[in-house]
């Protein structure tokens, strides 16, 4: 028989050994972490549980060094030095419990409890008590005693719902568990002894008792300082779970969307803005709750760092759609894009900034937009057109721009939710017929607070791209300096022109059917976003970006740049000057009496020059005695009635006189060739004509296919005309015998 060398099997039998510690199956870790979300000064915003709904975090890495000493001293003091088992300690326990018939003391080490928690703290039997020595082997076999450690701190029972060292921190003393003392590391390392008896709010002078006695050993050990001792002893116990209050609910949401496994996260947000926003959007939402109006959004961005300072995503109060993140849910804008294309009608050299445009009744196709205050004011400034909203001009810009290369532009900027084909908006797109998210609206609002260059909307978690790269600088200073043109409430709650204070850029939007409400812009250091209204998408009455969003956005506003002195703007580098008419800011004509140099980025410009100077007949007498071409301003009689009738023709030119010609009347109401598709009044259809007489005159005869219907003669004239489906032609004549005729269908 061959000889067997004992030696060669011994060493078999510990390889076999050494694998089976490796191989061997043993049950998993926890893959289940509830969330905690920080803000950038480390101040807790929010949480979830883990899906069990357990208070569990995940262990830190390294663990605070007092919560060690005590845990070390008090639970396993070889823990360094045993292969995760303690023979010692096991025959000495063994010994004890037999003589008290009873257990009385265990051996377990903390490698053995991690074993218990992983087999779900089955009841105690030698079987089981051999499988957790088992268990405790393969761990070491295969973990670093700190990976033992941080798996032990994130599992071990805290009472009631709350598991882990993070959890007992957070929840009985609000710290992090960096920042324990010695007398809450002693309580929380003494809770997992009897964790469903005796934990704070349940036999708390037992628990006095056991924390005070391991403070007094951890004193004469040496592993405290004995000087700490007497502070500790007095310190009190927490009564139970501290109330935590949420200042980011919707922002907890949506990092737990993004990290669904859990964990500690650090993030942009400054727990002081978000604070501020959100107190102040619920004191807001208060007024605004006898008009029905439920729910409300802010978003703070610095303007140079692009980090998002406040997540408000709606109210944290119990109101209907009170759980949906508003800002990132998309809503109909508004007016909140006309800036935007106000700027590209700069860079493309469309428009110059304080260039006259005509605010007059249009019609494109089959769209008839209006403004917002059923108004036309004629002649104003383009600054002055983004500054006052006016929607028949935005939309006769866009008109001009093109609506397919404002929505490409749109999508590109970052807009993600114009998902249909530009065609599908048609010319509405500029008046909030598409829907964005309002977080998407900030960051195109930090983009031209910043030049329209690209910026990383950031969270900590998350970025963002937005850019406004086809704005030029030049184009998107003087958008800048148009939208700080508005008018804002002062102290007292009246709108008045921007005096002091930091200089904002602000412009507010409100949704078809009042049923959004917004403002945005941007001051010196903060971009500023404002949503008010229902999640339903039920209107309001009343509820408008002027008069909801805007106040809540000053306020805001004031209280972030309080200490902001009045900045001055630095002109944008421009790549030539062109001189325009001082009073009409077109490119300067050959009878234009003043002017003024404006930047400008475009490549070439399509408006021409100056057409409201022009030559009148005889001359006049300059100063010096010079005779001089005599100049008039040329306004069209409907253009004039409109100027007029708004109270701008001060604005323009006190002394200024329309060039006398003749002129003939001018509808408003029916204009071109249209289909009227009219309402049914008493079995009877009829609608109202508009028109102006022209020519300084004041009489207006009215006929309806010749006949005769009567005269009106005072502005407005109007005129009611009834009658049966069928084809018309409307005409009027002046008292100078000059006349105006429309065709127009009654259906």
């Amino acid at each position: 028989m061959r000889y067997i060398s004992w030696k060669r099997v011994w060493l078999v039998l510990i390889a076999l050994l050494i694998s089976a510690f490796w191989w061997f199956p043993i049950p998993s870790f926890p893959d289940s972490y509830g969330l905690r979300v920080y803000s950038n000064d480390s101040a807790l915003l929010g949480y979830r549980l883990s899906k069990e709904g357990e208070w569990r975090f995940k262990s830190a890495k390294q663990l605070p060094d007092t919560y060690l000493k005590t845990l070390i001293w008090q639970e396993d003091r070889y823990f360094f030095y045993h292969p995760g088992i303690n023979p010692i300690s096991l025959i000495r326990a063994t010994w004890v419990n037999l003589k008290a018939g009873k257990v009385k003391q265990g051996g377990s080490t903390l490698t053995m409890q991690l074993s218990r928690m992983l087999l779900r703290n089955r009841k105690r039997s030698l079987w089981n008590k051999f499988r957790e020595i088992w268990i405790s082997l393969c761990l070491e076999a295969r973990h670093s005693k700190n990976e033992i450690l941080q798996h032990y701190t994130s599992m071990v029972p805290m009472g009631s719902n709350v598991v882990g060292l993070k959890a007992g921190s957070q929840l009985y003393f609000g710290n992090r568990a960096e920042h324990l003392t010695y007398a809450q590391s002693a309580l929380l390392t003494l809770l997992p002894n009897h964790p469903g008896h005796i934990y704070p709010g349940r036999n708390m002078d037992r628990l006095l008792g056991r924390r005070n006695r391991l403070l007094v050993g951890l004193a004469q050990a040496g592993e405290m300082p004995a000087q700490f001792l007497p502070a500790a002893l007095q310190e009190p116990l927490p009564v139970g779970k501290l109330l935590i209050k949420e200042l980011a609910p919707h922002f907890v949401d949506a990092c737990v969307k993004q990290e669904p496994k859990g964990g500690d996260f650090y993030t942009t947000i400054d727990h002081k803005v978000q604070g501020l926003a959100l107190s102040k959007l619920e004191e807001y939402m208060n007024r605004l709750s006898s008009q029905q109006v439920s729910n409300g959004a802010v978003m703070v961005i610095g303007r140079e760092s692009h980090e998002v300072l406040a997540w408000v995503g709606n109210t944290s109060k119990s109101v209907d759609g009170q759980s949906i993140d508003m800002l990132d849910k998309p809503r109909s804008y508004g007016s909140l894009l006309k800036p935007f294309l106000y700027g590209f009608c700069l860079s493309e050299g469309l428009l110059l900034p304080h260039q006259w445009v005509e605010d007059l009744p249009r019609q494109f196709g089959s769209y008839h937009p209006k403004n917002a205050s059923g108004r036309h004011v004629g002649l104003l400034p383009a600054s002055a057109a983004l500054a006052g909203s006016l929607n028949v001009t935005a939309v006769d810009w866009l008109y001009q721009f093109g609506y397919e290369r404002f929505h490409l532009l749109c999508r590109e900027a970052g807009l993600t939710d114009l998902t249909q084909p530009a065609g599908h908006y048609g010319l509405s797109i500029i008046l909030g017929g598409g829907e964005v998210r309002p977080s998407q609206i900030a960051g195109l609002y930090l983009s031209l607070a910043n030049e329209g260059k690209e910026v990383n909307m950031n969270t900590g978690l998350k970025e963002w791209k937005f850019s406004l790269s086809k704005l030029s600088p030049s184009a998107a200073y003087y958008t800048h300096m148009a939208l700080t043109e508005s008018r804002r409430p002062n102290e007292q709650g009246e709108w008045v022109q921007h005096g002091s204070g930091t200089m904002v850029s602000w412009k507010t939007g409100t949704s078809f059917g009042a049923r959004d409400a917004w403002c945005a812009g941007f001051s010196k250091s903060h971009v500023v976003l404002v949503w008010l209204g229902n999640a339903s998408g039920l209107g309001r009455p009343g509820l408008s970006g002027l008069h909801s969003a805007a106040p809540l956005f000053f306020e805001l506003i004031n209280r972030l740049e309080a200490q902001a002195e009045l900045e001055s703007e630095m002109l944008p580098p421009g790549s030539k000057q062109v001189s325009t008419c001082g009073l009409t800011g077109f490119p300067k004509g050959p009878y234009c009496p003043k002017s003024k140099q404006v930047l400008t980025d475009a490549k070439q410009l399509s408006m021409g020059v100056c057409r409201y100077h022009v030559k009148s007949a005889g001359t006049l007498s300059h100063a010096s005695g010079e005779p001089v071409e005599a100049v008039s301003l040329n306004m069209s009689p409907l253009l004039s009635y409109y100027t007029g009738k708004a109270g701008l023709f001060d604005f323009i030119n006190s002394n200024s006189q329309t060039e006398d010609r003749k002129s003939a009347p001018v509808f408003l109401y029916p204009r071109g060739r249209v289909v009227l598709s009219i309402p049914k009044h008493y079995k009877e259809t009829f609608f109202i004509a508009e028109a102006i007489p022209g020519d300084r005159a004041e009489l207006l005869y009215w006929h309806l296919n010749d006949r005769y219907l009567g005269s009106t003669h005072r502005m407005p004239h109007q005129m009611k005309i009834a009658a049966p489906e069928g084809n018309y032609r409307l005409k009027v004549i002046n008292e100078k015998g000059l006349e105006q005729i429309v065709s127009f269908v009654i259906q």
